[in-house]
């Protein structure tokens, strides 16, 4: 498996003129526009998927998976590996995005990504990560309750259940399971 890094990631993608006037901001004495696809915008990142899932095409899922900045390639041999690297570069490099060299991981047998361990074995949770949760330390008292990391979780999960009756649309129970179809 590898691992690469889009450089700059949205800031690699132009704005069309038209989108470019929306994107404008005003000072006193001057309006900015935007020339590139600027972080922070709710859009930017659903547009910058649908970039790469359009670069990488039909390696996607076969090979090559992208999220977001990060394109994953994955193969059964190093022959095949080295043949579905070059194709997805080329694609990349045919669509004008640059990677960063120093952010790559290439040809490794376990990789690291987004707290997890990906292998030929499946995926595994990073051992760092649940070490954190294995050495937490439990509550003593009432006010190690209030301010543990669960008050900023508890509120949002609150308000989404709230009004749940306990069945999932689409959902069915076998035998006290819920089975989601």
């Amino acid at each position: 498996m590898s691992l690469m890094d889009a450089r700059a990631g949205y800031l690699q993608v132009k704005v069309t003129p038209k989108s470019s006037k929306m994107l404008g901001t005003e000072t006193d004495y001057k309006t900015y526009e935007f020339l590139r696809l600027p972080f922070g915008l709710s859009v930017s990142p659903m547009v910058y998927q649908r970039i790469m899932n359009k670069i990488t095409g039909e390696y996607l899922y076969r090979f090559c998976v992208s999220y977001i900045d990060d394109v994953l390639i994955y193969s059964k041999s190093f022959s095949d590996h080295v043949h579905h690297l070059r194709l997805v570069l080329t694609r990349l490099s045919d669509a004008g995005l640059c990677m960063r060299a120093d952010k790559c991981i290439w040809a490794q047998h376990k990789l690291p990504y987004l707290g997890f361990v990906l292998s030929g074995e499946g995926i595994q949770p990073e051992p760092k990560k649940l070490a954190i949760i294995s050495e937490a330390r439990l509550p003593q008292n009432a006010k190690m309750l209030k301010f543990s990391r669960l008050h900023s979780i508890l509120p949002p999960l609150h308000s989404t259940l709230r009004g749940f009756n306990g069945t999932f649309s689409g959902a069915t129970q076998k035998r006290g399971k819920v089975c989601l179809d």
